[in-house]
């Protein structure tokens, strides 16, 4: 069984061989099926607020009879969940805030858990938040698809307090610069183009603070 989705395809491949994945906004449940039909993942959790997305994944996992590996709960994000003992937990197709949310609602935060992490908007309030809470950030991998670049973090808690960064380096991935990733770079350059359309008079202190930011970055691009 393979998965037809990329950024599926790229949380998926972030998964060691491990006991227990937890996956919120699982919509149809393919990644749980991919990492269950591969031996990667022994249990997976399943979460969603809405019981239609529900109902298509626990009709995609019992189509390749991997039902009884799984929980399928409806539920809001990770609320009222603090007992879960996971692995891995994903957290993709949604904006950081709600992100962000979901995470603040668990309260057994583990050195051993693994935090997969995919918004489609915002991604610099994540990058705040792990930081400042003592999360680090593994790996960081950027994908380009129907028009749209996402951004895809593996992100840790440790027991050491991060060291704070300048307000404008959550603009910036680090991981990304620091490899010199050519996408990277394509999407910074297309990102200040579109900044550059603004009224920098008008827009707001966050879109100031990014500009300068990926000026100064592509300027040091080399």
């Amino acid at each position: 069984m393979q998965l037809k989705n990329k950024r599926l395809e790229i949380i998926a491949n972030l998964i060691q061989p491990c006991e227990h994945v937890v996956d919120i906004g699982s919509d149809h449940a393919w990644l749980g099926v991919f990492l269950l039909f591969n031996n990667i993942a022994k249990f997976v959790t399943n979460i969603e607020i809405n019981p239609q997305p529900l109902a298509n994944g626990i009709k995609n996992l019992t189509r390749y009879n991997l039902l009884n590996r799984t929980n399928n709960i409806l539920n809001d994000g990770l609320t009222n969940l603090d007992h879960l003992e996971f692995d891995y937990c994903s957290i993709a197709g949604m904006g950081a805030s709600n992100i962000i949310q979901i995470m603040q609602q668990f309260n057994n935060h583990k050195l051993h858990q693994n935090w997969i992490l995919q918004a489609n908007s915002n991604v610099h309030l994540l990058r705040k938040y792990l930081y400042q809470n003592n999360f680090d950030i593994i790996k960081e991998q950027l994908l380009f698809e129907n028009k749209h670049y996402y951004f895809i973090i593996l992100a840790k808690k440790i027991d050491v307090n991060i060291v704070r960064i300048d307000e404008k380096g959550y603009y910036i991935s680090s991981g990304l610069l620091a490899s010199r990733d050519q996408l990277y770079h394509r999407y910074l350059i297309e990102r200040l183009k579109y900044l550059q359309t603004l009224n920098e008079v008008k827009i707001s202190n966050e879109l100031k603070n990014e500009l300068e930011t990926i000026r100064e970055c592509l300027l040091q691009w080399k």
